[in-house]
Parts: structure tokens; C-alpha cells; sequence
């Protein structure tokens, strides 16, 4: 499979599970969690908290969000996964760096499902 990079919307890919972000209060920073899944593994929103409680992001929380997230993925069965790039915003890390955190990341994994990471 791989890891494949777009410009778009997490809801235009075709994958088992797509990841958005939750950075409201309400999941704790750094957390990963199956928020739904559908009957009979057709499909799943996995939610995170890819930001610290301050809004600021580092290559350890991405790094830290990228493992967690792939073993809910792992853990579900889910073959293919599309996400949105991690800890990025108004006091994250900019697209490029975070990107290449995530697929350094991805890589020494070594997940043998199919990642598409979507750029905004």
C-alpha cells in the first residue's frame, strides 16, 4: 500500500477510517479515540488531540499522534486510513515540517496499510 499525499478533503478519500482533529477542550492532548464505526468494519472516524493545551504543537506530540493513531487502526482492522496533516495550525508547526515528521514517522513503522495524508 503506501503513503500518498493530497491537496483536498478528508471526506473526497476513499479510506476504511478517516481522522479529523479534535483540539476543542474536550479530548485530552495527545489523545486518540474511535469516535464511531460502522457495521460490519465498513468504516470509522478516529478522533485526536494533535495540540498541546496551549495550541502549540511539536514534533513530539505529531510523532506521538501518528503511532497512536495508527494502532486504532491496527486495533480496528481498518486497511486504509485518511488524515488531515498533524499539529498544524495558528501556533503549530508549519505544513513542510510537520509533513516530514509524519512520514519519517509512518516509514519507521513500517504499517502495511494505505495512509493518505490530505494538505490543506
Amino acid at each position: 500500500m503506501g503513503v500518498e499525499v493530497v491537496a483536498g478533503t478528508i471526506q473526497d478519500q476513499s479510506a476504511d477510517a478517516f481522522v479529523i482533529r479534535i483540539n476543542d477542550g474536550s479530548v485530552q492532548s495527545g489523545q486518540t479515540l474511535l469516535l464511531s464505526k460502522a457495521a460490519g468494519n465498513l468504516g470509522g472516524k478516529i478522533g485526536v488531540a494533535d495540540l498541546n493545551t496551549d495550541g502549540t504543537c511539536s514534533a513530539a506530540r505529531i510523532e506521538e499522534s501518528i503511532r497512536s493513531i495508527i494502532a486504532v487502526v491496527e486495533r480496528e482492522s481498518f486497511w486504509s486510513v485518511a488524515m488531515p496533516v498533524i499539529g498544524t495550525g495558528p501556533s503549530g508547526i508549519l505544513e513542510v515540517h510537520a509533513l516530514a515528521i509524519m512520514m519519517l514517522t509512518l516509514h519507521e513503522m513500517q504499517f502495511m496499510g494505505g495512509v493518505t495524508i490530505v494538505r490543506g
